[in-house]
């Protein structure tokens, strides 16, 4: 469930008491952009967001990561989104997490959030969200359903 304004310090505190009792069995984690404006360094969010990861597999359910979308202009905040991203993509591929790489279906090629996907050029608008849906499906949803069809032909 996502809280606006919540950093990944109140997902980690908040994922058993609001998620275990639902027995997913999977959870979708995207976060940490909120970290990053606060002036949280990428390794530190890193880290809190392993811990989610670690905790939501403690639960029974397969974490399922995403990169962060970027942002319009903000230098320097872009650089820090690709840096934590990087540390996502590593760690995920290192674990075997799934993932959903959002921020490579709604950065132009400099890095910054395409300008279609937002109308204050952080939060996304619908398009952007729909973007967010249809990447989390291609690239790990389908592989799933893949996954428990072949189970079932068995």
């Amino acid at each position: 469930k996502g809280v606006d304004g919540d950093s990944t310090k109140g997902m980690l505190s908040r994922l058993t008491s609001e998620v275990s009792g639902l027995n997913p069995d999977y959870v979708i984690v995207w976060g940490g952009i909120n970290d990053l404006f606060m002036g949280r360094p990428p390794a530190e969010v890193m880290e809190t967001l392993r811990q989610i990861y670690q905790r939501t597999s403690e639960i029974g359910a397969m974490p399922i990561a995403c990169t962060l979308t970027s942002v319009r202009g903000a230098s320097q905040v872009v650089q820090r989104i690709q840096e934590l991203n990087e540390s996502i993509r590593a760690y995920s591929d290192l674990e075997g997490i799934m993932l959903a790489d959002l921020y490579a279906a709604t950065s132009d090629i400099e890095g910054r959030l395409l300008g279609w996907y937002s109308s204050d050029g952080a939060h996304l608008n619908m398009e952007g969200n729909r973007v967010v849906a249809a990447t989390i499906y291609s690239e790990v949803v389908d592989g799933i359903l893949d996954e428990y069809a072949q189970r079932r032909r068995l």
